[in-house]
């Protein structure tokens, strides 16, 4: 009884921790595309103010 107990908890630890994975892997790919995003918009904003400029 005690082995399956703990092989249930055992069981439950991983889930956790593919959750708590997924969910970082998540959150990486959410800032990466804020930062992609910034950036473009940067560079949109630089190109813009050097034709104005010119």
């Amino acid at each position: 009884m005690r082995s399956l107990i703990v092989f249930v908890g055992g069981i439950g630890i991983v889930f956790y921790l593919e959750e708590i994975v997924a969910c970082f892997k998540a959150k990486v790919r959410l800032i990466i595309h804020v930062y992609i995003i910034r950036f473009s918009i940067s560079c949109c904003l630089l190109e813009l103010s050097f034709s104005i400029n010119f």
